[in-house]
């Protein structure tokens, strides 16, 4: 599900909460970004909860006219922060509120996840690409509208209209809007002093720069690319379908977005839907359900809390269920996971208890209703507010799977190792020949992480050795001996949270709510051995004497010609494949084949369970102490809220008239013009 805007439309309309508004004059709809599912006229919409529900409404034409006008917008420019290009892509104010709170991700392929995975600001140099093209929204007309008649059965009995708006919502789809989007932004992953200040000089803005907006003067992108390269970039988007393949580069999203607009097919999409409140319809019983003064509406406020005590109640059923506990954030320590589940457990026995005692005051006042019937209804109406309740209480569902095992191996089918294992070895200390002497072959591996990014350091020493021993001594070349030695860091990125599918995991398997449960250890194989410790110069080398994964530390034979395997390792290395000798002077420049690495398990937790932590318990372990005298029959001193009666919306001019026989709705006189 997706949340709500509002957006100026040339028809009137009717908004869910207005104070006077005309007819004739441009006013605010509810719209409600596309979401998944099957949404179609006539589809309820509950306002709170933000959700699509059943279909309650029934036409009896389709005929449909148009509301507004058509909208198109481009834009090319550098953001200063991310709210910029939420203001420039059409995107509603909910669902930015989602995606910076970090949990926005609903479906593949939408505008909250490129949103979420954006963090433009001043410096953090962001360009992003939006346009999108909106067709006039297609109204169908009130007249051929009405309540089908379930829902018509559901609200002729006042215990059921809490369950009506379980069902149906406080509105239906009157109009649907169909279009075209593309949200695409490119971030530098890494810049320096001197990038930035080329930068500034090459275009004449400072990094400051508020809303640049390029153009075709103006290759900013060609500017930024030849900047800070082509390869550092940070590539994300979203569209409804276009001529061009989806950019995976910053040329690549420029040119998508110059050809939007030219595209050969109609790549038309819904968009948006609009939705109207069920007041609008003659066969709707009410002014509002919630707004009333009868015996009826006060048993229906009654009727909704006992609805909202049984969906806490199935709530805490889901969380104490222990194969379904898996499902929720609870915390990442076993204790604070418990305690948290305890208290839902007592919680659940205390709203049990509410719900029957709840029940039996609704069927009192059913039979027989009074003054304290009317004060208790008005206090579950305005004051007892059980879903900011229970939405404190209960845990959130997990948005991704960060504990389910990821197993897996760095270096199999690895080009960025093959390629770094294609170069030679830098002159650490000596000359470029080892003479036919026994060479000590030494490497460590180490996983490290780099914010969302799992990265593996494998330094390998190759030291011609006229020692008799080698274990555990520290990389030393006797240069007075005759030695020379040789060193080489490769750096591999093994794993990307944000691109999970990169490394062999499912297309569905996403981690964006997932990060490293230990911040100086990704996997679960512990740093438990030491390095050799480097000495002229092999330190530069990531030979320190530190914790890493695994070690390598093997010699070789007199005159060892070809690749020859060095191990047994130990920990999570096994062994590596070098050539360590040949005739002449470039021994130097002698390769390594091959690395063999155990596979790693990574060591996630869920963002969730990090906040789930923080959570305070609002100690509520009792019935409403109204309730309680209501049920032992105490006089109640509870002042009922005034809610006065408004006209809540105007309709278009050319179905007033039919509209005014609807009673005790109150229209407005249109403006004459």
């Amino acid at each position: 599900m997706k949340g709500y805007k509002k957006s100026l439309l040339s028809l009137a309309c009717i908004p869910f909460i207005s104070s006077v508004i005309y007819a004739d004059m441009p006013v605010d709809f509810l719209t409600v970004d596309k979401t998944g599912g099957a949404v179609q006229y006539g589809t309820g919409y509950k306002i709170k909860s933000e959700q699509f529900l059943g279909q309650c409404v029934t036409f009896t034409s389709h005929d449909t006219y148009d509301g507004g006008s058509s909208q198109q917008e481009s834009t090319f420019e550098l953001a200063e922060s991310t709210s910029d290009i939420v203001k420039k892509s059409n995107m509603s104010a909910s669902a930015s509120l989602k995606a910076v709170a970090g949990a926005a991700t609903i479906s593949a392929n939408n505008k909250t996840d490129v949103v979420a995975s954006s963090e433009a600001s001043v410096y953090n140099l962001t360009l992003f690409a939006s346009a999108y093209q909106y067709d006039q929204p297609k109204f169908r007309f009130f007249e051929n509208a009405k309540l089908s008649d379930q829902a018509m059965s559901l609200l002729a009995d006042p215990l059921k209209q809490g369950e009506f708006k379980a069902r149906c919502g406080d509105g239906f789809v009157i109009a649907i809007q169909e279009g075209r989007d593309f949200l695409g932004t490119a971030t530098v992953k890494k810049q320096s002093l001197k990038q930035s200040a080329e930068f500034t000089s090459k275009t004449g803005l400072g990094v400051k720069s508020v809303g640049y907006e390029a153009n075709a003067n103006l290759d900013i992108a060609k500017t930024l690319t030849s900047t800070f390269g082509s390869n550092n970039f940070k590539i994300y988007t979203y569209n409804t379908g276009s001529d061009d393949v989806n950019p995976s580069s910053v040329d690549e999203l420029k040119k998508y977005f110059q050809n939007f607009f030219k595209n050969s097919k109609d790549y038309k999409r819904r968009v948006n839907f609009i939705v109207v409140p069920y007041t609008v319809l003659e066969n709707y019983p009410y002014n509002d359900i919630l707004q009333g003064d009868t015996k009826e509406d006060y048993i229906g406020y009654l009727a909704d809390s006992l609805w909202d005590l049984k969906a806490a109640i199935k709530d805490a059923d889901f969380v104490l269920d222990n194969e379904m506990q898996k499902f929720f954030a609870l915390g990442t320590s076993p204790q604070i996971m418990n305690k948290r589940v305890q208290s839902i457990g007592k919680y659940k026995t205390i709203w049990r208890q509410e719900f029957n005692d709840l029940l039996k005051a609704a069927n009192q006042c059913n039979e027989n209703f009074t003054p304290q019937c009317q004060q208790l209804s008005s206090y579950y109406r305005d004051d007892r507010k059980l879903t900011n309740l229970t939405s404190a209480i209960m845990p959130e569902r997990y948005v991704n799977d960060c504990y389910s095992p990821i197993v897996l191996n760095p270096v199999e089918n690895s080009q960025e190792l093959n390629t770094q294992l294609m170069t030679g070895f830098d002159t650490v200390a000596g000359d470029n020949e080892t003479g036919g002497n026994n060479i000590r072959v030494t490497s460590a591996l180490e996983y490290y992480i780099d914010k969302r990014i799992m990265k593996a350091d494998i330094n390998i020493a190759k030291i011609e050795w006229k020692r008799d021993e080698y274990k555990n001594m520290p990389l030393e070349v006797r240069t007075n001996k005759g030695e020379s030695g040789y060193g080489k860091k490769i750096t591999l990125r093994t794993f990307d949270l944000d691109n999970p599918k990169n490394y062999g995991l499912p297309f569905d398997r996403k981690l964006d709510t997932c990060t490293w449960k230990d911040p100086f250890n990704p996997v679960k194989s512990p740093k438990s051995y030491k390095a050799p410790l480097g000495q002229n110069g092999f330190e530069r080398y990531g030979f320190d004497n530190g914790a890493v994964h695994g070690v390598v530390d093997s010699i070789s034979k007199k005159d060892a010609r070809g690749q020859s395997e060095y191990g047994p390792g130990v920990g999570d290395f096994n062994s590596i494949r070098c050539a360590v000798d040949a005739k002449g002077k470039r021994d130097n420049t002698l390769t390594c084949e091959s690395v063999n690495l155990k596979s790693f398990e990574l060591n996630l937790v869920s963002m969730q369970d990090v906040e789930a932590n923080k959570w305070t318990d609002p100690n509520q372990y009792k019935e409403p102490d109204l309730l309680v005298s209501f049920l032992g029959g105490k006089t109640l001193n509870y002042k009922a809220k005034m809610i006065p009666i408004k006209a809540k919306y105007v309709i278009p001019t050319s179905q007033i008239k039919l509209m005014q026989k609807i009673k005790p709705l109150k229209i407005m006189t249109p403006i004459k013009k």
